[in-house]
């Protein structure tokens, strides 16, 4: 069931927990761990809590690798929920909403707390009061993970081949170059306004931003040895692989968010959202891609 209060902005089902698995690999690739290495080691029966869990795809494979570690996902739906069967042994899942209490029984429960890409569903206000609550699950001592994305201000790059050899050269000649660079961006880069207009991106950035001053605020996550780990969504060495599926995985993403809303297909796509996903997969053909900022913040709850 799903809570009445779900703020996910996208119809929860098979596509999306598809392109959430999808986001999942890409982010990993990037970000290079599960769990920051200045986390210490696991120990058998350790707990590990993940919010806003999803599919549990991170916390599956997490407990597949560890499986003497006790796993629990959590989030405001189970529509995307694996069925019991396909989990491993060490995982149970479960419906909660970071913005209220958890239940009593949770309450210094777990030595790891992983959150990721909590942002959409977040105002600018509830950051301090959500980060109060999730440390509530922390035992002393235990480590709080949170990585976020800085997708709402994410730069979009042309990426072509370099210019021929001698091109420079030959521009300064009387005859025109034998090659063009590539077009403006026409069609990609109109939705980020219309999706997100007004104050909504400095909303969802507040986050990347601030996350690690929030943490260690005494006024809301009171941690120590708190640190941020800064890293791009973007890779230069493997052929444009990442950077095609990273930018086609962004268009299926307007794609899950526009469905019946009609005043914003026109802001995005006034010849129709058809043509508009078709374009702009063209210009992700051609090199267009996008370079996300990245953060992972750590920080440690104090022994009492």
């Amino acid at each position: 069931m799903t809570d009445s209060a779900d703020p996910y902005f996208i119809p929860r089902g098979t596509s999306e927990a598809e392109r959430l698995e999808l986001q999942h690999g890409y982010i990993l690739a990037c970000q290079g761990y599960y769990l920051h290495p200045d986390l210490p080691p696991l120990p058998a029966g350790a707990r590990i809590a993940d919010l806003a869990t999803g599919t549990a795809i991170w916390l599956r494979e997490v407990a597949a690798a560890k499986p003497t570690v006790e796993c629990h996902g959590f989030d405001i739906s189970d529509t995307m929920f694996p069925a019991p069967p396909a989990l491993p042994a060490n995982v149970t899942l479960h419906l909660a909403d970071v913005k209220k209490p958890f239940d009593a029984r949770w309450i210094g429960y777990f030595d790891v707390v992983h959150v990721r890409l909590l942002q959409a569903a977040m105002s600018t206000d509830d950051w301090g009061p959500v980060l109060r609550n999730i440390t509530t699950l922390l035992k002393p001592g235990g480590w709080l993970q949170w990585m976020e994305d800085d997708r709402a201000r994410a730069v979009r790059r042309p990426m072509r081949p370099v210019a021929p050899f001698g091109a420079a050269q030959a521009s300064l000649a009387s005859q025109p170059p034998a090659w063009r660079p590539l077009p403006q961006h026409k069609h990609m880069s109109n939705f980020t306004q219309a999706l997100m207009p007004g104050d909504i991106p400095l909303a969802l950035s507040q986050g990347y931003v601030k996350l690690d001053d929030l943490m260690a605020d005494p006024q809301y996550g009171n941690l120590q040895q708190v640190a941020c780990d800064g890293f791009v969504v973007d890779r230069m060495d493997d052929g444009g692989t990442l950077r095609k599926g990273w930018a086609a995985m962004s268009i299926h993403l307007v794609l899950g968010m526009v469905p019946g809303k009609d005043e914003l297909v026109t802001k995005i796509a006034p010849g129709g959202i058809d043509e508009w996903a078709k374009k702009s997969s063209a210009e992700v053909e051609a090199g267009w891609h996008y370079v996300s900022q990245a953060a992972v913040f750590t920080g440690r709850k104090r022994l009492e």
